[in-house]
C-alpha cells in the first residue's frame, strides 16, 4: 500500500489546485497540479493505459459538477463510461430496475462498450450511479477533428467551447480540456505547431484551465510548451521488478518551469489497474537467487573470523 499523503475530500477544495481524479494518482505528482496548466502524457503501447488515466480525469470532473472538453476523432466513446437512466412511466418497470439496479448498468454498459474503435482491454470508469442524458451533455463537451483544417482553426474552436462552457462571466469552476491523439488528424509543419502550442498555452494560463495532451511518442521538443510530461513505462518481462508483473511507472515527469527534468523517485511507485480501482504500491527490486550451502557456510566463516 502507498504511503502518500492523499487529498482530505472532507475539507474545501484549493481554488487555485486541479486534480487529476484518483487521489494516490494526485498524490504521486505531488499534489502540485494547478489549473492553467498543461500536462503531456505519451500513448504507450500496446496497453494504452494512459486511457485508463484519461477516464479518471474525466469522472473525476463529473462528480464534481465540472465540465471536460474533449477532443477526439471518436469523441462519443467517453459518453459511453457514464451510464444513462432509461425514461420509463411504467411502475412496473422501474421497481424491476430498482430491483436489478446493479446488474442493469453492468450490461448497459458492455453493450456500450462494443462499439468500434474501443480496446476491450482498456478498463472504464464506473461512476456508480446512472445520469441522464442531459446531465451528460451539460458535462461532457465533445468534439472531433472531422471539420477542422488547420492548427489555427483548431484553436477557434477550443476557444469558443470554453467560452460555451462559461455559466455566467466570472465563473472559475474547474475546467478541463482533452485533446487526445490530434498529431495525424490535422495538418501542420514545425513552425505552426509551435505557435498553436504557444497560443494554447496562454489560453490556459489565462482562462485557468486543466490541459491534457496525448503523445504518439516521446517528444521532448515540445516539452517547453507542458509543465508536466509523463511517460509510462511497462513492467512486462522486467528481471529486476520480477514480483510487479502487469503493472505500469511513470518514467520520467518534466517540468519545465526550471526546463529541467525531475525525477519521482524513479523506480519507487507501481501503478496497477483493475476494473474498480487503481493501486499504486512501493516497488522493491527482486531478490537475487539463495547463495549454495557451501557459500553460505565460507561466509559464516568469514563472519566469525
Amino acid at each position: 500500500m502507498s504511503n502518500f499523503k492523499r487529498n482530505d475530500n472532507s475539507k474545501k477544495e484549493d481554488p487555485y489546485k486541479a486534480y487529476f481524479g484518483h487521489p494516490e494518482l494526485d498524490a504521486l505528482l505531488g499534489n502540485s497540479l494547478l489549473k492553467g496548466q498543461i500536462i503531456f502524457i505519451e500513448q504507450d503501447t500496446p496497453t494504452t493505459i494512459y486511457k485508463q488515466f484519461l477516464r479518471y480525469c474525466i469522472g473525476n470532473s463529473f462528480h464534481k459538477n465540472h465540465v471536460s472538453i474533449i477532443f477526439d476523432q471518436f469523441s462519443e466513446q467517453w459518453s459511453k463510461i457514464i451510464p444513462k437512466k432509461q425514461v420509463e412511466s411504467s411502475q412496473q418497470q422501474e421497481e424491476k430496475e430498482l430491483q436489478h439496479k446493479i446488474a442493469w448498468r453492468y450490461n448497459q454498459m458492455q453493450q456500450q462498450f462494443t462499439i468500434k474503435n474501443i480496446d476491450s482491454s482498456i478498463f472504464y470508469l464506473d461512476l456508480s450511479k446512472s445520469e441522464t442524458e442531459q446531465a451528460v451533455e451539460n458535462h461532457l463537451k465533445l468534439n472531433n477533428y472531422d471539420e477542422i483544417n488547420n492548427l489555427q482553426q483548431f484553436l477557434q474552436i477550443i476557444t469558443k467551447q470554453y467560452q460555451k462552457s462559461l455559466k455566467t462571466s466570472t465563473d472559475s469552476t474547474m475546467k478541463k480540456l482533452i485533446i487526445h491523439d490530434f498529431w495525424d488528424k490535422i495538418p501542420y509543419n514545425q513552425q505552426e505547431l509551435n505557435q498553436f502550442l504557444y497560443a494554447l498555452k496562454v489560453l490556459i494560463r489565462s482562462s485557468y484551465l486543466l490541459c491534457i495532451i496525448t503523445l504518439p511518442e516521446r517528444r521532448t521538443d515540445l516539452m517547453q510548451f507542458c509543465d508536466f510530461y509523463i511517460t509510462i513505462t511497462q513492467l512486462f518481462g522486467n528481471k529486476e521488478f520480477s514480483d510487479f508483473q502487469g503493472m505500469i511507472k511513470f518514467d520520467k515527469i518534466g517540468w519545465s518551469g526550471s526546463l529541467k527534468q525531475v525525477q519521482l523517485d524513479n523506480d519507487k511507485w507501481g501503478i496497477k489497474i483493475t476494473q474498480k480501482q487503481l493501486k499504486i504500491e512501493q516497488l522493491y527490486e527482486t531478490a537475487i537467487e539463495d547463495d549454495s550451502e557451501e557459500e553460505q557456510k565460507n561466509k559464516i566463516k568469514i563472519e566469525q573470523f
